[in-house]
């Protein structure tokens, strides 16, 4: 390893990767060569004959079937499903073991070819070399000779180092007993089923451990995702919606016509039913809010005015959207103001919404540190089972909970509070519960705090829902390149394409966070969407792939 720090810090670039790589090969080809010598020695070769001269052959044998087979087995674990390589890495395992085997009985048991050999003259007999390594009479349970196994040019051995056979085979005889009748059956059937087990264990899963199953047809534009009692997933893009026919969302039906919703320019939103709304934003309608409402037969477009009259003064306001129960499209706005943000809550019924429903549902402060969170979504919106919305403004580090009653909207819950370095929050299930915010490393439920554990997780990636009485949060943190490798010149940066990446979820309850590693990709971490089952299951949508977790026991 000095030797590689040495050459890396020579130069850079490719002629450093190839110096870097030179010296590596060296390395193996001299470390393999010292282990054939080894074996050869203890098998009454000489150490180093029988690899002079061809060492392509022998050493470089061994480091192809040694390093370079395994590397290949290495390379395919982010192809293959985990139980599939499972599998092939004990089949590969045991190929591997056996090829080694086969190379070394080949070419360091078996004289060189034209070398030159003692003369039978002066080699013992197979029977005196049998009684010189077994005893005086011969039989394997007498007393064995102590001679040293090896020795410079002993009885036996080749002119050109190799090691006789006959002679091997006496020592080896020397250390056999009687035979074993069914043990090395039994002892070949131990070792498939060590091979074997943990393959079986990860496809059984006896202790119920939460597994992970993934697949690459994702979408890049997601812009929310819900899991609807009782169907499958359904996925909100920035101009449809994706309609999930299983819970692993590997087959859908896609639909697409909508407005674009990029980042925090417009709103989507996900019903009970898999009803969905995208809404465009302030480049998208202009004194219109454009929006699709989106089925599995397709996404047909309206327009709604914002203004109540076109006398009212024209400023885009922030935006959010929902579905309720009755498939009607809510939508709340929060005009902003000097000192304080207007919220007003429209409503358009199913099928139409030519004349929509107006509520005015009073202000809430501007308070100063708006400029602080660029990135974070200003408004939220829900509809729940009764109907009555209930949104949700960040103003400053303050999140202020308002909905709609018998007795008309405005009515206000605790307001919660975030940190600068929020990266993520949601709204709270009911008026009077508590909000949720993710930052890196932490977790706020209302006014409390949760350590959430890991290091240099990703700023820009983040995703939390509450579900019952547990908050789920998934993240990326920075990891170490899967599979051998070497890194020429300064580190990358995080935003480097160069950085890898592993997902994880952590489940919280009133006390503390759990972790549970998913999966490691290789591309600048974004932020993900995530989605809870009523039974725990866990559906998180990512830019390049789609993760489905099982439930933990626990939950």
């Amino acid at each position: 390893m000095l030797g590689v720090r040495w050459v890396a810090g020579i130069t850079g670039g490719r002629t450093g990767l190839v110096l870097v790589l030179a010296v590596l090969l060296a390395g193996a080809v001299i470390g393999a060569r010292m282990l054939v010598g080894l074996l050869a020695y203890r098998l009454g070769g000489s150490a180093w004959a029988l690899t002079r001269g061809r060492v392509t052959v022998t050493a470089g044998a061994f480091v192809l079937g040694g390093v370079a087979v395994p590397l290949v087995f290495a390379g395919m674990v982010p192809v293959l499903p985990p139980v599939v390589f499972a599998v092939l890495g004990a089949v590969g395992a045991t190929v591997v073991v056996a090829v080694q085997g086969g190379i070394l009985a080949q070419v360091y048991l078996l004289s060189r070819s034209g070398g030159a050999v003692v003369p039978d003259g002066d080699r013992l007999s197979g029977a005196a070399r049998s009684k010189r390594y077994s005893g005086v009479d011969g039989s394997s349970g007498a007393a064995r000779s102590s001679e040293p196994i090896a020795g410079p040019l002993d009885e036996g051995q080749a002119a050109d180092g190799s090691a006789d056979l006959a002679d091997v085979d006496a020592r080896l005889a020397a250390l056999s007993g009687p035979p074993a009748g069914l043990l090395p059956w039994a002892g070949a059937a131990a070792a498939v089923l060590g091979l074997l087990a943990p393959a079986v264990a990860a496809a059984v899963n006896p202790f119920h451990v939460p597994a992970v199953r993934s697949h690459g047809d994702t979408t890049s534009s997601v812009a929310a995702v819900a899991w609807p009692a009782g169907g499958h997933p359904v996925i909100a893009t920035w101009t449809g919606a994706r309609f999930c026919d299983d819970d692993v969302c590997d087959r859908y039906t896609d639909q697409n016509g909508g407005p674009t919703v990029v980042d925090e320019n417009g709103a989507a939103g996900i019903g009970t039913d898999g009803t969905t709304v995208v809404s465009g934003g302030r480049d998208d309608g202009g004194p219109f809010i454009h929006y699709a409402r989106c089925t599995r037969d397709g996404c047909p477009e309206a327009w709604v005015p914002v203004r109540a009259s076109a006398r009212e003064a024209f400023d885009w306001p922030d935006l959010g959207a929902a579905v309720a129960p009755d498939r009607a499209v809510w939508f709340v706005l929060a005009h902003p103001g000097e000192k304080a943000y207007r919220i007003t809550f429209l409503r358009c019924p199913a099928g139409n919404c030519e004349k929509p429903r107006r509520y005015e549902a009073g202000t809430v402060e501007r308070l100063a540190g708006d400029d602080l969170y660029p990135a974070v979504p200003r408004v939220r919106l829900s509809v729940g089972v009764d109907g009555r919305p209930l949104a949700t403004i960040r103003t400053g580090s303050a999140l202020v909970s308002l909905s709609c009653d018998s007795q008309g909207c405005g009515s206000r819950g605790a307001a919660s509070f975030i940190s600068t370095a929020v990266s993520a929050w949601a709204s709270p299930v009911t008026l009077r519960g508590p909000a949720v915010s993710y930052e890196p490393g932490q977790v706020r439920v209302g006014e409390r705090p949760l350590d959430v554990p890991g290091s240099r997780l990703s700023p820009r990636s983040g995703a939390v829902v509450a579900a019952g009485s547990t908050v789920y949060v998934t993240a990326a943190e920075e990891t170490a390149r899967p599979g051998l490798h070497v890194t020429v010149g300064e580190q990358p940066g995080p935003e480097s394409a160069d950085v890898y990446w592993r997902q994880v979820l952590w489940r919280c309850d009133e006390v503390r966070c759990t972790r549970q590693a998913l999966d490691d990709f290789g591309h600048v971490a974004g932020h993900e969407a995530m989605a809870v089952a009523a039974d725990g299951r866990i559906l998180i949508v990512r830019q390049d792939r789609i993760l489905l977790v099982s439930a933990s026991p626990s939950t």
